[in-house]
């Protein structure tokens, strides 16, 4: 009989110890939340203030979120319009005002351009026609002058080869 007494007695324990555990965890869980939002609660809430309304007659103010992004979203109208194809007259005038010079100027010499070709440095990639600094520092004289006429062509005429007119 001894032995049945204490297994209900076991038992009874056992079943304290859960109710405890349960109860602690509870609590402590309880504990955790209400200390997260007290923590929260104790930030200082971030003031976001009006925006001033310009109108002809006077200034008010957007106050609520609705106000806001209306009165963002007109000042971005007004801001932002498309462009016109009217040209502007005062670059009209300042284009006018430039005299029309048609005669040659000898933009570079060839000492220029052998000057700069010695300036480029040899570690640098080739462009989209695969010439290299180096290639153009061992360059004969014929090579200059054929690259010299070349230039003056280009800046005469404002033309040049296909390949050099990529897109933007």
């Amino acid at each position: 009989m001894s032995g049945q007494q204490h297994a209900p007695v076991a038992l009874y324990c056992w079943y304290i110890h859960q109710i405890i555990n349960v109860e602690l965890s509870l609590l402590l869980s309880n504990i955790i939340v209400s200390y997260y939002q007290t923590k929260s609660a104790m930030k200082p809430k971030l003031a976001i203030p009006p925006i001033r309304r310009q109108t002809p007659t006077g200034a008010s103010w957007a106050k609520s979120d609705k106000e806001k992004p209306d009165l963002f979203g007109e000042n971005l109208a007004t801001v932002f319009t498309p462009h016109s194809d009217d040209p502007d007259p005062e670059i009209n005038r300042l284009l006018a005002s430039i005299p029309n010079t048609t005669h040659n100027l000898n933009i570079l010499t060839l000492h220029e351009i052998q000057k700069g070709i010695t300036t480029l440095n040899n570690k640098k990639t080739p462009g989209p026609d695969l010439v290299t600094p180096k290639m153009l520092k061992e360059l004969p004289r014929k090579g200059l002058i054929a690259c010299y006429t070349y230039l003056m062509e280009y800046s005469e005429h404002n033309t040049g080869p296909k390949y050099l007119k990529l897109p933007k």
